[in-house]
């Protein structure tokens, strides 16, 4: 599996990306290195996997040391078509977290379009995976939720279509059951997020896409009521509190724009966007500054000096400080916050597209980052923002990365505690 879709290619390799907004915003600064590369010096685009015994010295160099000691040797599981994203949750009502993944189309009918569900065993090892059709269809993300969406206390899928937003309710025996599209939920949907937004002990849905962002508020008997958000075309978006109000806000990005839509409860307000000076690549709402306050990561640039994880802070009155910006290896893509060394304050991971390498940036107890530790993955030119996912996948009570690999398939990073 060596080629990937041409839209793809298109967004590692742009130049430049139009902003989707429809205020009118100065020209985004025109980054300088807009030509991404893969450590071996090529422009990035899919080929077969390189020969590391063709690296030179200076190439080792720049890579870096590897095995963070953070992690165990990684695991991979092929999938046979192409994993698209991630999750991960209980679906299979044991108490043990699963590991979820959504595929898109390789010309394997036995696996395309395809929800997988590999279920934890008690010894923490993965079951071979289990798969569901879904309503997918081609040039679909494939975006992943998992919440409980009728109150019956198991943990459900939401999955993102062109047709909308298919729901596969957690049964009794464990099994999941599509029930179909969401009523009113929208069409050409790219990604949905699970969160309290009401702050009535449920979860509510925002789904992103071309048509921008809506809510779905999650009613009695398993019933959405649909509002909108922004018809700002948003293709991912993420959820925090960004304004210490107790109610959960929404950050999207689309090109060098990064814009928080903050949650006033009967309606969202779209705050004015954050410019940067070179591309965004995924944005996260976590506190890693040791105030107990959520802040916002953004992971943005290709090839270095332009390579770079920047931290907003939230200050004690709720709005965003100048941002503190940590250098990192080259084109970092998704990227999330958990904590990995069991220390109980977030920590920082993302995935390198083209230079296989995750780097995790541990928090100390002064609310600063420290300098990333990378641990080697497979060869992969690019990562879906939701093509990664931190969780407990072993059962020991520690923070796992699970990386969805279009080349490998699902790669599995357990924490080595």
């Amino acid at each position: 599996m060596s080629l990937r879709r041409s839209f793809t290619l298109a967004l590692l390799t742009a130049g430049t990306v139009a902003a989707a907004s429809s205020t009118a915003l100065a020209a985004p600064p025109v980054e300088d290195d807009t030509r991404r590369v893969d450590r071996a010096g090529a422009p990035i685009r899919d080929t077969h996997r390189k020969d590391p015994a063709k690296d030179t010295p200076r190439d080792r160099l720049l890579m870096g040391p590897i095995m963070s000691g953070h992690y165990e040797p990684l695991e991979t599981i092929t999938t046979g078509s192409w994993p698209e994203n991630v999750a991960i949750g209980d679906v299979t009502g044991d108490g043990r977290n699963d590991v979820l993944l959504t595929t898109s189309y390789y010309f394997d009918e036995e696996n395309d379009y395809k929800l997988f569900v590999y279920s934890q065993r008690p010894d923490g090892s993965l079951r071979p995976e289990v798969k569901y059709q879904t309503r997918m269809a081609y040039g679909d993300a494939g975006g992943l939720a998992v919440l409980d969406t009728n109150g019956d206390g198991r943990l459900d899928v939401a999955v993102a279509t062109s047709s909308g937003v298919e729901i596969f309710a957690q049964s009794v025996a464990g099994t999941l059951e599509s029930r179909g599209v969401l009523a009113g939920s929208p069409v050409n949907a790219s990604q949905v997020t699970a969160a309290d937004l009401d702050a009535d002990a449920d979860a509510d849905l925002l789904v992103a896409g071309r048509a921008g962002i809506a809510q779905l508020t999650q009613g009695d008997g398993g019933t959405f009521t649909r509002s909108p958000v922004t018809t700002e075309n948003t293709t991912v978006v993420r959820v925090g509190d960004l304004d210490s109000d107790g109610r959960l806000d929404a950050v999207g990005f689309r090109g060098y724009y990064v814009t928080v839509y903050r949650n006033l409860g009967d309606y969202w307000r779209r705050e004015v966007p954050l410019v940067r000076d070179v591309s965004v690549n995924s944005v996260e709402v976590a506190d890693v500054t040791a105030d107990g306050r959520a802040d916002l990561l953004v992971t943005e640039g290709g090839n270095r000096p332009s390579s770079q994880l920047v931290v907003f802070p939230q200050t004690d009155t709720g709005t965003l400080a100048k941002p503190t910006t940590y250098p990192v290896m080259d084109i970092p893509q998704p990227v999330r916050a958990a904590d990995i060394d069991g220390d109980g304050r977030n920590d920082v991971v993302t995935v390198h597209g083209g230079w296989e390498r995750v780097s995790t940036l541990l928090q100390r107890a002064d609310g600063t980052l420290a300098p990333a530790g990378l641990d080697e993955v497979p060869y992969a030119t690019n990562y879906n923002d939701d093509g990664l996912a931190v969780g407990d996948v072993n059962g020991d009570g520690r923070t796992d990365v699970v990386i969805a690999d279009y080349n490998h398939g699902v790669v599995i990073l357990r924490n080595a505690g």
